[in-house]
């Protein structure tokens, strides 16, 4: 291949055939490629062959693939890191080994295995063998090798490797042999982190210093990888160590040492946000894998379980809601004593982690076991508290009068405990009812107690929603000034405390307010900053809400399409979380708008679906928008009876409220009856 006659090899003694090879080398431009030449290494022949060449023979390139650096002397190599396949290299490939599936199941799966080339030409390989030519990747789940330990472990997954034939689990056994015996004891333990890892972090999961520098060596040879200014394993390393770790007790134990030293509450909640409080989700999370779930809700609920201030609070102000239910999930399976506090107390979190995430069937269930728990143990601060969770949930669902019922039964209990805070919260949420039920006197009388007993505790978030139901009464009475001022104190305390749910609720009221007083700008700015928000906390109730209030503002800016997709956003959301009454209002405005688009037919549909609705909950203040909705498509259809009709109910509903509706009912039955 250099030109060398065999026979000149052989006769050259042992000794001096490396000097005859390299000699050979210099007298011509060569390319030497080497794979795996970590392994080629190991033999003391190639090492000194390699750096004798290197030493000697200046105008040849050696190309070389490797998972650590090699201890020779040269002068500035390159070095260029190589990750594994992208999604669309690893699919590719796939194909051309013969194996089907949507582009979009091959590119899943080539990320699943970090694009390990390796990897994916063992598992076609297998595929091949066990279904033939017609083999896809939907056959994993049927051969039962769907994740990646399953790969690791299966004997089917064989192939070819430098000259042999070899197990996935055998070719990722001599890598990780390739480690230093420290670094794969360190590697086993640190696989109990979720989260990525700094070198401060790796140093007191493992009691030694480690510098910044053999993380990134780590990174180098493609175990770990680097986001964010974190290190974190590959995924498929990971699934791996975690294979081989064994036993992991001890590690978590030290993790809940680690941990517990480094947890600190934020001091300003306003701008913290999940990361300030991950310590604690960690060392829940750890607490968790050892079986110690009293002391996990402890972390949560600052023990000795006061829900203020707690990571709990938190979480629920600053709409983590998602989360909420993860570590509370986690803890109710295993709490065993469900007359300890902790069971209930972990319920009603539940129900309302899930009543703020607009799925209330669930909300409702942990709510109603709450509630008999609290019943068979003579709880009755909890009683009234569980009561008064289920009254706010069918509220939210449109059954106003099951919400009245469990309100009311809620205040009789905390008036004869005496507890202060329950009784206001109990009369605001009573106001709150009352005001959807369009009785807006009795609303500002039970809204306005709250308020004064809200003020005498010094409850500022109580505070701040007795000022939002003032400002809904008195939106829905015309009087938008006033509305506006109270709307703008709510979000004032709800952005002093960091509510950011509160936040979303105010700065869409505000959008409300100014709706309703023809400033179409500013409500646009207030519906936009409060959507943006209900998304990002998950309140799909809350996203429904502004999503329909969009949909109306287009109306008034003549934008009919757009409010139509608005409103059909609305109205998926709102058929997955069940808010009757929502979708009742919702499918109001959705027919205003096919009227304007003379899309008649389907306005008449909508509409009557609305106002079915609408009756089922006993919503009258939507009811007079429908029935004042029919008036106006029936006049545009000529049948000016029905419109008559229509109109005559809706002014009647929009009298006994009290509301602005009053003038355009008088002013369309004027229109139709100079039109009989």
């Amino acid at each position: 291949m250099v030109g060398i006659d065999r026979e000149i090899v052989e006769k050259t003694p042992d000794a001096q055939v490396l000097e005859l090879l390299i000699n050979r080398l210099q007298k011509q431009n060569y390319l030497l490629v080497l794979d795996n030449f970590e392994s080629v290494l190991a033999d003391g022949e190639y090492t000194e062959f390699l750096q004798g060449w290197l030493d000697c023979c200046a105008q040849t390139e050696i190309l070389v693939t490797t998972q650590q650096e090699p201890d020779l002397v040269w002068v500035e190599p390159n070095i260029l890191p190589l990750s594994g396949l992208s999604k669309r290299e690893g699919a590719q490939l796939l194909q051309a080994l013969g194996i089907g599936g949507t582009v979009e199941e091959l590119e899943a799966y080539a990320e699943k295995v970090n694009g390990h080339p390796l990897t994916l030409r063992l598992v076609a390989g297998m595929l091949q063998e066990e279904r033939g030519n017609e083999a896809t990747l939907a056959d994993l789940e049927q051969l039962q090798v769907v994740d990646v330990r399953q790969l690791l472990a299966d004997e089917r997954i064989r192939g070819r490797h430098r000259r042999e034939t070899v197990q996935l689990l055998v070719v990722l056994d001599r890598s990780f042999s390739l480690l230093s015996s420290v670094w794969q004891e360190r590697l086993l333990r640190l696989t109990v982190l979720r989260q990525g890892f700094d070198a401060a972090l790796v140093s007191a999961m493992v009691g030694a210093e480690v510098k910044e520098k053999e993380l990134r060596k780590l990174a180098e040879r493609g175990v770990l990888v680097k986001a964010e200014g974190r290190y974190q394993f590959q995924p498929f390393i990971w699934e791996y160590l975690q294979y081989r770790a064994g036993d992991v007790r001890e590690a978590h134990e030290r993790a809940v040492e680690v941990y517990d030293s480094r947890c600190q509450m934020p001091e300003d909640w306003k701008t913290a946000t999940v990361e300030d409080v991950q310590d604690y989700v960690e060392l829940f999370y750890h607490l968790c894998q050892l079986g110690e779930y009293v002391q996990a809700f402890d972390v949560i609920r600052n023990n000795p379980g006061d829900y203020k201030k707690s990571v709990s609070e938190f979480l629920d102000i600053r709409g983590y809601n998602a989360l909420r239910i993860e570590l509370y999930l986690q803890l109710v399976p295993h709490l065993s004593n469900e007359q300890d506090w902790r069971y209930t107390a972990s319920l009603t979190s539940l129900g309302n982690a899930y009543h703020s995430q607009g799925e209330y069937e669930r909300a409702i269930s942990f709510h109603q076991q709450s509630l008999e728990i609290q019943q068979q143990i003579g709880d009755r601060s909890g009683i009234a508290t569980s009561l008064m969770n289920l009254g706010g949930t069918y509220y939210y669902q449109g059954d106003y009068e099951r919400a009245l019922s469990f309100h009311q039964q809620s205040l009789e209990i905390q008036q004869q405990i005496g507890d202060r805070s329950g009784i206001a919260t109990s009369l605001m949420n009573l106001g709150g009812t009352y005001y959807y039920q369009g009785d807006y006197e009795r609303a500002l009388s039970y809204t306005q107690q709250s308020l004064k007993i809200k003020r005498e505790i010094g409850d500022r978030s109580g505070i701040a929603s007795s000022f939002n139901n003032l400002g809904l009464a008195y939106n829905s009475q015309g009087d938008y000034e006033s509305a506006i001022s109270f709307h703008q104190q709510c979000l004032e305390i709800q952005q002093q405390i960091g509510d950011r749910s509160g936040i979303a609720s105010s700065l869409g009221n505000l959008g409300s307010a100014y709706h309703s007083q023809g400033d179409y700008e500013a409500a646009l700015s207030f519906y936009q900053q409060s959507l943006e928000i209900k998304q990002e906390i998950g309140d799909r109730s809350g996203e429904r809400r502004v999503l329909n209030n969009l949909g109306l503002l287009c109306y008034y800016l003549e934008q009919y399409e757009e409010g139509i997709d608005y409103l059909q956003q609305a109205l998926v959301i709102v058929k997955n979380i069940g808010e009757i009454a929502g979708e009742g209002k919702g499918l109001d405005t959705l027919g205003k708008l096919l009227i304007q688009l003379e899309r008649y037919s389907e306005a008449e549909e909508s509409l009557q679906t609305a106002l079915t609705l609408s009756t089922r909950v006993n919503d009258v203040y939507n009811q007079a928008h429908v029935h004042q909705n029919f008036a106006v498509l029936y006049q545009k259809l000529g049948n000016l009876d029905l419109a008559r009709s229509h109109c005559q109910q809706a002014l009647a509903l929009a009298t006994q409220l009290g509301i602005p509706l009053v003038e355009e009912c008088r002013s369309l039955n004027e229109q139709l009856t100079n039109e009989q």
